[in-house]
């Protein structure tokens, strides 16, 4: 099986998938490419439309509420919204977040991925073609150093033409490196996909392994009329450190803490995700220092034949497995 790992490489690096379970529905173009978020389509005659039936995102949970503000909010109101529903979606709305990320003191690393029905809904969702790759994504301690960022909107957003330079000064998308204080500005590529509903940010160099990176998108980044875009209900309350369920608990504490390095305010901003880089490397060296310290065995002296023109010798070595 050929598993495409960055994660994201991991994505999956990133991943993008959308659409109901139906699998005899007809599949929807979208201009969106699986490649862009580290997913590769296997060779032949696949192309995306098998794997992405509906580009348009759905909303299941009945507790999220179409308004993001009210007439006291201190978020931006404009009719175009930031799409973030984990527990709702039938399509994957934003990529990567740590919220997939969870504690697992069995592995080296002490992290892992982990998807279900509740952190996302839309993975339990995804066409045939891409099962084994999602199930297997809790093998990753995190996300792809070469991973894009995605961000999805509910009506067409504007990009401003941008070079690596302008990357790093643009307010409106800021990629950043939190490890170190102040944050470190990251260059990236950015464009727009599915009738430009869809933003992906590529690094144009690969982040640092085993790091906590966060992208944010402020109101300076605006949609095709020009005005503000609103976050998300559950990103608007978690902005202000407020957990709207358990499982955002850790997020209400992380995300205010990136605003505040990046010397932010909350109502500066449209959308934010906070990810963890993976370090899955520490896995092969993890084996090779196992391999060095594991004394050869076998035996002392091997069989020899003498041929005709030369001497033929057998010596068996017992070796160790270290794939797993």
């Amino acid at each position: 099986m050929k598993v495409p790992f960055l994660i994201s490489s991991v994505f999956l690096g990133s991943v993008l998938f959308s659409g109901c379970s139906d699998e005899t529905d007809d599949p929807v173009e979208t201009d969106t490419e699986l490649s862009d978020v580290g997913i590769e389509i296997p060779d032949g005659n696949t192309t995306e439309n098998d794997v992405i039936e509906d580009s348009n995102s759905v909303t299941n949970d009945p507790d999220v509420e179409d308004d993001v503000t009210d007439e006291n909010s201190i978020f931006c109101d404009g009719s175009t919204t930031v799409l973030y529903d984990p527990s709702g979606s039938s399509a994957i709305e934003l990529w990567p977040d740590d919220l997939l990320r969870i504690e697992d003191p069995l592995t080296l690393v002490g992290y892992r991925l982990e998807l279900n029905e509740e952190t996302a809904f839309w993975s339990r969702r995804v066409k045939t073609l891409m099962r084994d790759t999602v199930d297997n994504l809790w093998r990753l301690s995190g996300f792809g150093t070469n991973s894009a960022v995605l961000v999805r909107f509910d009506s067409p957003v504007s990009l401003p033409e941008l070079d690596a330079e302008e990357s790093l000064n643009y307010d409106g998308i800021q990629l950043l490196d939190l490890s170190t204080s102040p944050p470190t500005r990251l260059a990236y590529q950015a464009h727009l996909g599915n009738d430009d509903q869809d933003l992906f940010v590529q690094p144009l160099l690969p982040m640092s392994p085993n790091t906590v990176h966060s992208l944010i998108v402020t109101n300076s980044f605006v949609d095709k009329e020009g005005n503000c875009i609103a976050p998300a209900p559950l990103q608007a309350s978690l902005l202000l450190g407020e957990a709207p369920s358990e499982m955002f608990e850790e997020l209400s504490e992380r995300i205010p803490e990136a605003i505040d390095a990046a010397d932010l305010l909350p109502e500066e901003i449209s959308a934010i995700t906070v990810f963890t880089t993976h370090n899955d490397i520490i896995n092969i060296i993890a084996a090779r220092d196992a391999a060095l310290e594991e004394p050869l065995q076998g035996e002392q002296r091997g069989t020899c034949l003498e041929r005709e023109n030369h001497r033929e010798c057998e010596l068996t070595v017992m070796v160790g497995d270290y794939r797993e």
